[in-house]
């Protein structure tokens, strides 16, 4: 019976490593970085802005998917999309290539026993005849008994932010979020990463910070 709850629970804890490998349920982990020279705003003071759109951009539904998100995150920091802003806003984003990843995991199983037992009974006769029966429990032990290879892609993705004042002809923001995984798509990670990206907005300049942000997919 031990052998087997043993067993059991084996198969749960990798099917839960599985689990886990593979997004679901995890968190999306970003290293956002920040430069900026926003002032400081004493007050809540609603500041407008303008989109840009960068190269190819024009006629992109995930471009234009991913802006109204992003406008939702300006709101809720005070900042109001408006026609002919001196305050234009730009934002790129993409995934690499990817990169294959190699390593192994351990087999674990049965490496030996580690003690035994026996019970039983003596049963006589007259006659000076007699009989036994018994039985021995043996005590198994568990250990790495193997190794199994495995290989993944890890895929790096991106998203950045800019902040551009036409009056003072530069850019007033750059923030970054860089996030890796196994998804070598934008969309199930995007949430999470302009949580991290928009945390604490705008952010200390100059600084970078890991941010962990749970999957909601």
């Amino acid at each position: 019976m031990k052998s087997v709850n043993f067993i059991v629970k084996y198969i749960v804890a990798s099917f839960l490593i599985v689990f886990l490998f593979t997004g679901c349920g995890s968190v999306v982990i970003s290293n956002v970085s920040v430069f900026h020279k926003l002032p400081k705003v004493e007050k809540q003071e609603n500041i407008n802005y303008s989109f840009l759109k960068l190269k190819g951009q024009d006629n992109n539904l995930e471009y234009d998917t991913y802006q109204e998100k992003i406008k939702q995150h300006l709101l809720l920091n005070h900042f109001v999309e408006t026609d002919n802003s001196n305050i234009l806003i730009s934002f790129e984003y993409g995934v690499d290539g990817g990169k294959e990843k190699i390593g192994s995991a351990p087999i674990i199983g049965q490496t030996g026993v580690s003690s035994s037992y026996t019970t039983g009974t003596v049963n006589t006769y007259s006659g000076g005849y007699g009989s036994y029966s018994g039985r021995t429990t043996y005590t198994p032990t568990y250990g790495v008994v193997g190794s199994s290879s495995y290989s993944y892609s890890e895929y790096t993705r991106y998203l950045n932010l800019y902040i551009y004042d036409k009056s003072q002809q530069k850019v007033i923001y750059e923030g970054a979020a860089i996030s890796s995984g196994t998804t070598g798509t934008l969309l199930p990670v995007i949430d999470e990463m302009m949580e991290s990206l928009f945390l604490d907005f705008p952010g200390e300049n100059g600084k970078s910070k890991i941010v962990e942000r749970p999957s909601i997919k």
